[in-house]
């Protein structure tokens, strides 16, 4: 059982999203549920954190982006402050390039990003959009877009 740091955008007020995610980790592991405005807690409290999308990304900003404990980053509002896309641009939708970053000065992710890369080096543009990736339906998706799962209620996103 591992101990996961939550990071929700009001742990007081959780979003129907929030509490499914939560309940479902809890079957399995033990939460700590914090704010997105809540100082980042010590890395010796948790083996994982767990940044939720209700988090504002202004206000979560780079909590946790230097933690030596494996952060997965589910609010794409941080995604370039946490190096993981280039910038994010608001003409029109969100321009996201998906991007795998030199680590060489910090083992543990370089190795991380050794085991992921595919033989890839320096910054690999993945794919870019100009538009939202957020919910996006599948007929918004751009030409180079490969469809690699639905939700099973809503096929067209």
């Amino acid at each position: 059982m591992a101990t996961l740091v939550v990071v929700v955008g009001n742990a007081a007020g959780l979003t129907a999203g929030d509490t499914t995610i939560k309940n479902r980790l809890e079957l399995s592991h033990t939460v700590l549920l914090k704010s997105d405005e809540d100082a980042e807690i010590s890395s010796t409290l948790y083996d994982v954190a767990v940044l939720l999308e209700s988090c504002s990304s202004s206000t979560l900003g780079t909590k946790y982006k230097s933690s030596p404990k494996p952060v997965i980053v589910c609010e794409n509002g941080v995604w370039d402050d946490f190096d993981l896309s280039g910038s994010s641009t608001a003409s029109g939708g969100t321009a996201w390039d998906i991007a795998l970053h030199d680590y060489s000065g910090n083992a543990a992710k370089a190795a991380i990003v050794d085991a992921l890369d595919g033989g890839f080096s320096g910054q690999t543009v993945v794919w870019t959009t100009n538009s939202s990736t957020h919910r996006v339906a599948s007929s918004g998706l751009g030409a180079g877009a490969v469809i690699v799962a639905t939700i099973a209620s809503q096929a067209a996103q």
